[in-house]
């Protein structure tokens, strides 16, 4: 699995991070922060580190683009989805009729994905940044 940092230079997204690290500290547990220009008109620099393993999505919130940078080439192998809208997992994406990739329509929900293909838990935890709720 890789690491990825997102960064939003234009337009406004909405991060979602959920755990599905097996025996991770923090697994099942979600956070979402907004990236990019904000309710108030101002425009947050910052972005988001996902650690291996870490299930991650975004809802677009405007015309916008997302700039990501990872520490591996890709590998489908490694790739690996949870349902949007899986009512076991509580998630405000901010929309309420998302337009999905054919691969995320088909995505499971987190109770249905195999032991065998979670990720293992690194050896630090999840821990979001103060912006990160």
């Amino acid at each position: 699995f890789q690491a990825d940092y997102w960064y939003v230079p234009y337009g406004a997204v909405r991060v979602v991070l959920f755990d599905i690290r097996d025996g991770s500290p923090t697994q099942g547990q979600c956070w979402t922060t907004d990236l990019g220009v904000q309710p108030d008109g101002s425009h947050r620099h910052d972005g988001v580190y996902i650690p291996p393993g870490v299930g991650h999505g975004f809802g677009a919130m405007s015309d916008c683009t997302v700039s990501y940078q990872v520490d591996q080439y890709y590998n489908p192998d490694d790739e690996l989805g949870v349902a949007w809208n899986d009512p076991g997992v509580t998630i405000d994406w901010g929309v309420t009729s998302p337009i999905l990739s054919k691969r995320d329509q088909a995505n499971p929900l987190a109770a249905d994905l195999s032991d065998e293909l979670r990720p293992r838990a690194a050896a630090t935890p999840l821990t979001p940044t103060p912006e990160v709720s």
